[in-house]
C-alpha cells in the first residue's frame, strides 16, 4: 500500500478538476481517507498537515479541497486569495460556518481538530451537515 493506492481509493481526481455537483462527495471521500485507520491501511503516517507514504506525500489543505478550489475559481479579487475566497465556498454559501471557525462546543475548528488533534469526526460532521444544506438548497 502507498500514496498511489490511497489516492486510488480516496482521491482519484485532483480537487481543482471536480465539478460543483460532485464536490461534496469528493470532499467527504478524501476526509474518510484521512482517518487513522485508512492512513495506516495504506502505510501512511500523519505529520501535521501532511500524510507521508513511502512513495510520496499528500498535503491536507485548501488546494486538495474541492470546495476551496471552487471558491478560488469564483473569487475575482486575487489580492484576497485565501481569506476572501472562503465566502465563495459552496459549504459556506449553504449557510454553514467556515471549516476553520471555532464554535462553543469545541475548542478547535473542524480543520484544527484534524491538524492538531488527529481527529476527523468534527470535520466529517461538518462536511455531512454542509452536504445536506447544499442538496436542500439545490432542490429549491
Amino acid at each position: 500500500m502507498s500514496l498511489k493506492s490511497w489516492k486510488e481509493e480516496f482521491y482519484s481526481v485532483n480537487a481543482n478538476r471536480v465539478s460543483i455537483k460532485n464536490s461534496g462527495e469528493h470532499v467527504e471521500r478524501k476526509w474518510v481517507g484521512l482517518s487513522k485507520k485508512n492512513i495506516k491501511k495504506h502505510n501512511g503516517k500523519k505529520v501535521k498537515y501532511q500524510i507521508i507514504f513511502d512513495d510520496g506525500f499528500f498535503n491536507v489543505g485548501d488546494l486538495t479541497c474541492a470546495w476551496c478550489c471552487i471558491a478560488y475559481k469564483k473569487n475575482t479579487k486575487a489580492e484576497y486569495f485565501h481569506s476572501y475566497a472562503c465566502g465563495f465556498c459552496p459549504a459556506v454559501q449553504s449557510g454553514i460556518r467556515l471549516c476553520t471557525d471555532r464554535n462553543t462546543q469545541h475548542s478547535d475548528s473542524p480543520l484544527e481538530e484534524f491538524l492538531y488533534n488527529n481527529r476527523i469526526r468534527e470535520m466529517l460532521t461538518w462536511i455531512r451537515q454542509a452536504r445536506k444544506l447544499i442538496e436542500k438548497k439545490a432542490k429549491k
